[in-house]
């Protein structure tokens, strides 16, 4: 499912849905529709926050200048709540 889909989700859907994880230090994580190419890139389209996601475990993950982002879509699976991505759930 895609980015925008799964946001608009009522509270308590299970849902895997595949994006770009953006991580910029000081913010939430978040998954993008797609990366804007400036360096570093920034999130572009639709977003959602990530909960309980864990960075160092994403396949692929890159940085530049204290941003971490994931090169590849991926997908991530978890809970819809508020429009947030609540992770293995």
């Amino acid at each position: 499912m895609d980015v925008a889909t799964a946001a608009a989700l009522a509270s308590g859907s299970k849902v895997a849905v595949t994006g770009f994880v953006l991580l910029v230090s000081g913010q939430s994580p978040v998954l993008c529709s797609e990366l804007l190419e400036s360096m570093p890139p920034q999130c572009g389209g639709a977003r959602m926050e990530l909960v309980g996601l864990d960075g160092p475990d994403l396949p692929g993950l890159r940085e530049a200048v204290g941003v971490k982002w994931t090169a590849e879509a991926v997908t991530l699976s978890g809970v819809v709540h508020e429009g947030r991505l609540h992770l293995g759930g």
